[in-house]
């Protein structure tokens, strides 16, 4: 399907994957990343002293 105007293209169409993990299970939340050999997508890490969610 051909978008009508060109406010209407989507650059990405066809360009993501999406994965599912069951860890994050917010419908309302979402998350993009980025192929680890492109650029640092994602990075989990802890405050000093703290331990955890907070």
């Amino acid at each position: 399907m051909a978008a009508a105007k060109a406010a209407d293209v989507n650059p990405f169409a066809g360009s993501l994957t999406m994965v599912v993990e069951p860890r994050l299970s917010s419908a309302g939340r979402w998350y993009v990343t980025a192929d680890p050999a492109e650029i640092d997508g994602l990075e989990f890490a802890y405050l000093r002293a703290a331990r955890g969610r907070r």
